[in-house]
């Protein structure tokens, strides 16, 4: 080893701190995230939103709460496990981060093992205590900290039982969260329409029936998946509408004066 690489050697040690020995050859180090080298392939995918997400949540709190496993080898250190962990550190502006060495000399063979387990062996969520924990959860920005999939919400909230219902009559139930820029595109629409509506709306059967068929049918149009985006498109419609179309033009009666009456049946007078 010649002077050049001997102060390689001397400058990587020491931009990892190895804190301590937690198991067999399993160190709690502190590390240059510069020092990191990911796997050449990663079988495990994000999306943008969750990855935002992840790069949010590192940036609040200025470290990771969950470790990456990494292993040393003649390479240098290896992430085996939290690669997006590290993405996210990286993209949060940290220059060290704790993660966990493993120092036994693992093989390649053994890290691609560890690898796929570290990925597929894990636990999996109670929806009913997932959703009851999320109910919990009276901040709004720590509800989006913890990215719960809308659509799991939504079904649980289809399955759940209601109480205190007289069961002779035909209902349904609905459950939605506004976040604070929906809540006030919402609003908005209400004072423009001029009524004065509190936080529960009850409608007959039947236009809830046409609330589902348009909400699909938005859904369709526009390629969206989510209900909550549905929504936010149906808001953004209705206030182009009334836009085009001001309360002195589109009103309920003038509405209704355009709409076709019901022939009436002929009189003893007519006839």
């Amino acid at each position: 080893m010649n002077l050049s690489e001997t102060e390689n050697e001397t400058k990587k040690e020491s931009q990892i701190e190895y804190v301590l020995e937690v198991g067999p050859k399993l160190w709690l180090a502190k590390i240059d995230l510069n020092l990191l080298r990911e796997q050449d392939l990663n079988a495990r995918t994000m999306t943008k939103s969750m990855f935002d997400q992840l790069v949010r949540n590192i940036s609040n709190r200025e470290a990771l709460e969950s470790l990456p496993y990494c292993a040393e080898t003649k390479r240098g250190i290896e992430i085996v496990s939290g690669h997006h962990r590290v993405r996210g550190a990286r993209a949060a502006k940290l220059q060290e981060i704790y993660v966990l060495i493993d120092r036994s000399g693992l093989t390649s063979d053994q890290i691609k093992s560890k690898q796929l387990a570290h990925n597929a062996i894990q636990g999996m969520d109670d929806p009913q205590l997932l959703i009851r924990i999320f109910g919990q959860i009276s901040d709004v920005n720590s509800q989006i900290e913890a990215f719960i999939d809308p659509e799991i919400v939504q079904a649980e909230a289809d399955s759940r039982q209601l109480v205190d219902i007289d069961p002779q009559i035909e209902f349904s139930h609905v459950a939605m969260y506004f976040l604070p820029t929906q809540k006030e595109d919402f609003d908005g629409i209400i004072k423009r329409l001029g009524q004065d509506i509190e936080a529960v709306y009850v409608t007959g059967e039947y236009d809830f029936e046409k609330f589902k068929a348009s909400v699909e049918r938005i859904k369709g149009i526009h390629d969206i998946r989510s209900l909550g985006t549905a929504l936010s498109k149906m808001v953004e419609m209705c206030n182009k509408y009334m836009d085009e179309h001001p309360p002195d033009v589109a009103t309920p009666d003038t509405v209704a004066s355009e709409e076709e009456e019901e022939p009436k049946e002929p009189s003893e007078e007519d006839v």
